[in-house]
């Protein structure tokens, strides 16, 4: 990064969204041209939605279901 550079943190939080999420970081990466990083928060979705992200190298962070997202 150079010092003209800004950093971007985009914070998501989701449960059992999995389409909806992934179009979501899909479009973030297509339209954002400065450096970014991006956060999933998942509330203990069941449908797939952490491995998903995952294979896309989004960092996620969850745990067990405790109806907060």
């Amino acid at each position: 990064m150079n010092k003209n550079s800004c950093d971007v943190g985009i914070a998501i939080t989701t449960y059992l969204r999995k389409d909806m999420v992934c179009n979501l970081v899909d479009r973030i990466q297509a339209l954002t041209r400065s450096d970014y990083k991006i956060v999933v928060c998942d509330d203990g979705s069941s449908d797939g939605t952490v491995e998903e992200l995952r294979k896309k190298g989004i960092t996620v962070l969850g745990g067990k279901n405790k109806s907060i997202a």
